[in-house]
């Protein structure tokens, strides 16, 4: 049988070469300052290496922390945090902990704070959403956005279905692109080309996604711009969403997840009407109710990450195409 041997690596053998060589030393007295000074080389070339590791870390840590304040940078972490996050949900389920402040559970403190309980007095008394004709940058925040309160808004600069749609079919990189959260009823996934390629075969449909491109949500908020009065309290959109449906009914309200860190949501309801409702936090089930509302063409709801998303198209409506983006960005009141 053939014998194995194991060759000692280069670093084991310097290892032991430096070891005969210290002993060698002490065997002829040097003292250990003396010592010190023959190896001050090697131990200086040791230093220099680690300020190389420790200037390279720093490094790291400056990039990132200016990537983070710039939006490219904050989209992309949040963007890829997200697929993350969905590529380990078969492995880790943390659904249930979505609107907590971590996804890990806490068995060493099951007392939640009270800073993390939703104040369920902003929606005790909600009994229906105003629709107003006008309305302002102030009134946005101190009567609405602050204190949690969905409202509509009548808006002629809302840009027509024709438009919006000529304006994606030119752009070649939205249509490359690979939504997130995709649902419908024609295709399990694929880029958007593809999507409005299997629509073009049915009669009814329904899709919604959220655009998880960068520069494809970019191009998509220019499309289908914020109004100038949310302009100055609220900030670009971050993440934006696509509902689209046609000769389609659904028998129960479809739910949106929407990303919880931005707290600031519209519904520009582009073309034709759909039925959304919002519902509060599980602990404010008790005190608050589900709001059911109609929004229809040239209507802007807002609301707040304190609601739940849901939509459904009704009998009467289904005839009618459905064409709404939902814009998500955060307050800077």
């Amino acid at each position: 049988m053939k014998q194995v041997t194991h060759e000692k690596s280069t670093f084991d053998r310097l290892d032991e070469e430096l070891l005969e060589l210290y002993q060698y030393l002490k065997k002829k007295n040097f003292q250990e300052g003396e010592i010190s000074q023959i190896f001050e080389p090697l131990l200086s070339e040791k230093k220099k290496a680690i300020k190389k590791y420790i200037l390279i870390l720093i490094s790291i840590f400056l990039l990132m922390n200016a990537l983070v304040k710039t939006e490219i940078g904050w989209w992309y972490i949040l963007s890829t945090s997200r697929m993350f996050l969905i590529r380990i949900k078969p492995i880790y389920e943390w659904s249930h902990l979505k609107n907590k402040e971590c996804l890990i559970f806490k068995w060493w403190q099951e007392d939640i704070t009270k800073n993390s309980i939703p104040n369920c007095n902003f929606c005790e008394n909600i009994k229906e959403i105003e629709v107003l004709q006008r309305l302002d940058n102030d009134e946005l925040g101190e009567f609405y956005i602050e204190v949690q309160k969905p409202v509509i808004l009548d808006y002629e600069g809302l840009p027509s279905v024709y438009y919006v749609w000529t304006s994606l079919l030119q752009e070649d990189d939205f249509l490359s692109s690979f939504p997130c959260s995709l649902e419908t009823n024609v295709m399990e996934e694929g880029s958007v080309r593809k999507i409005l390629r299997k629509i073009s075969l049915f009669r009814n449909f329904f899709v919604h996604f959220q655009n998880c491109a960068y520069e494809n949500m970019k191009y998509l908020r220019k499309i289908v711009s914020m109004p100038d009065l949310a302009s100055k309290h609220i900030s670009p959109v971050q993440y934006n969403w696509l509902i689209w449906s046609k000769n389609y009914t659904f028998s129960e309200f479809k739910t949106i997840d929407l990303v919880d860190s931005e707290n600031v949501k519209l519904i520009c309801q582009v073309g034709g009407e759909a039925k959304y409702k919002l519902s509060p936090p599980e602990v404010c089930r008790q005190s608050c109710r589900d709001i059911e509302v109609t929004l229809r063409k040239k209507q802007i709801l807002f609301f707040t990450n304190f609601w739940r998303l849901a939509y459904k198209i009704s009998q009467h409506d289904a005839v009618i195409e459905n064409v709404a983006f939902i814009s998500e960005a955060h307050s800077i009141f």
